[in-house]
């Protein structure tokens, strides 16, 4: 199942395409995820540590066509990608009515209303998708905007791990919260 583009304005009145990754992003999406990996400390991975070749980097976008449970979405301005989110369907048999999602913004594009939709549109798509039931993600406790948004298009807690992240400011709690889209 295909997504088809969308222009959208946000906050700032600058106007941002939203299309479905391709392959051939593979080679900006390296150089984008450094620069966020090293904006941020609420994803899993450090900057030093993402080290993708392109050709793990495209065969990782191609599996996102792969699998009729998965999409890739790409935010462009300028033609540069400024964010992205991506649902990962799972394979195995007892979970594959489940997907995990995950967002990542360049900073300067934070608080515009773009991981907002960004989100809204890859759960439109996901609700779409007659094999998927449910969709879940992990957020860092101390990322107070990401949880207030994620309650905020429906998205409960589940589970919490106390302590599970060490961050440079001190440990914070890793919170599984899950959508059912059925409803």
């Amino acid at each position: 199942m295909k997504f088809e583009p969308l222009n959208i304005r946000l906050k700032n009145g600058k106007t941002v395409q939203i299309r479905q990754g391709i392959e051939s992003d593979a080679g900006e999406l390296i150089h984008r995820m450094k620069e966020i990996f090293g904006e941020t400390e609420y994803l899993l991975v450090d900057e030093d540590e993402f080290n993708m070749t392109l050709e793990q980097e495209t065969a990782w976008l191609k599996a996102f066509d792969d699998v009729p449970t998965s999409l890739y979405l790409a935010a462009v301005y300028n033609d540069k990608i400024i964010g992205t989110c991506g649902i990962v369907g799972n394979v195995m048999k007892k979970m594959k009515h489940t997907a995990s999602i995950g967002i990542s913004l360049l900073k300067e594009w934070q608080n515009q209303g773009l991981g907002k939709k960004l989100m809204e549109e890859s759960i439109g798509w996901a609700k779409k998708n007659t094999d998927l039931e449910i969709i879940w993600l992990d957020v860092f406790s101390t990322n107070t905007h990401a949880v207030s948004l994620y309650k905020k298009l429906g998205f409960v807690e589940e589970g919490r791990q106390k302590n599970f992240v060490r961050l440079k400011s001190g440990y914070c709690d890793k919170i599984t919260m899950s959508l059912d889209i059925r409803q």
